[in-house]
């Protein structure tokens, strides 16, 4: 893949967002046109820090780009960035890019890399017979995802008083408390569903143990040197299940 084609799907990009517009307090449009923005340039860093040929790079770049394109039309149909109360946004990013030709001078190799790029970005577990370019290109993408929501996130929380923002927390009531049940599925590396969500607070815990399924020494270092575990945790009830569980991530990960 040419860097002239990575520009040119840059500026696809650019174009098709710019109609979602709108005046609406807290609309995620832009905030998701800064996002891409950013994983762009996380990806473009790991790439960087693994020293991947320009060809791996470029495609990895693409993913990034249209990793989340689904989320604007997700909005505008049912005002929400839930996934479970609407519909799986990597797979509407898919049909985004296929309704609109946007990869038709793409090489249909390249193709479905990228396919399986934005397929998997998302899915609670990454299937484990991948071939190993998939597998990268996947692990990268996570990644990169992961670091930009942990920055949003954590600027968000610290500064939640000033402006709380519904369609952040996915509708969560800011209740006290948490779910045990959440913390125990976190404590034994076992991904939470979505669906036993109650509150703010057990999004957060989810969010804490995003750190087990980063992939890449360079992820592991901005979230230390960030501090974005030390950030959410600022957030949480002080209790001793949540002190050990924070315990337990620091020794294990971090």
């Amino acid at each position: 893949m040419t860097s002239t084609q990575v520009n040119e799907y840059k500026q696809w990009f650019q174009a098709y967002t710019q109609q979602y517009q709108t005046n609406a307090p807290h609309c995620p449009y832009q905030m998701k046109r800064d996002h891409t923005e950013r994983v762009c340039h996380n990806i473009s860093e790991l790439c960087k820090s693994l020293k991947l040929s320009d060809n791996d790079s470029h495609i990895a770049y693409v993913i990034a780009i249209f990793h989340d394109l689904g989320r604007f039309e997700q909005y505008k149909q049912y005002k929400t960035l839930h996934d479970n109360q609407s519909v799986n946004h990597a797979k509407l990013s898919i049909w985004e890019l296929q309704r609109n030709h946007v990869l038709s001078n793409c090489d249909p190799i390249e193709k479905r890399f990228i396919m399986k790029g934005i397929a998997y970005h998302n899915v609670p577990n990454v299937p484990q017979n991948l071939d190993p370019q998939s597998k990268l290109l996947i692990q990268l993408i996570r990644d990169a995802d992961k670091l930009d929501i942990y920055k949003v996130l954590t600027d968000y929380y610290l500064e939640r008083d000033k402006s709380p923002n519904k369609i952040i927390e996915l509708n969560l009531p800011n209740s006290p408390g948490f779910s045990s049940a959440i913390l125990s599925q976190l404590l034994h590396h076992k991904n939470a569903n979505y669906h036993d969500l109650k509150n703010l607070n057990d999004f957060k815990l989810i969010q804490i143990g995003w750190v087990f399924d980063l992939n890449f020494s360079y992820s592991i270092q901005q979230v230390k040197q960030n501090q974005y575990i030390e950030k959410i945790a600022q957030t949480l009830p002080q209790t001793e299940e949540i002190q050990s569980y924070l315990n337990y991530v620091q020794s294990y990960r971090l």
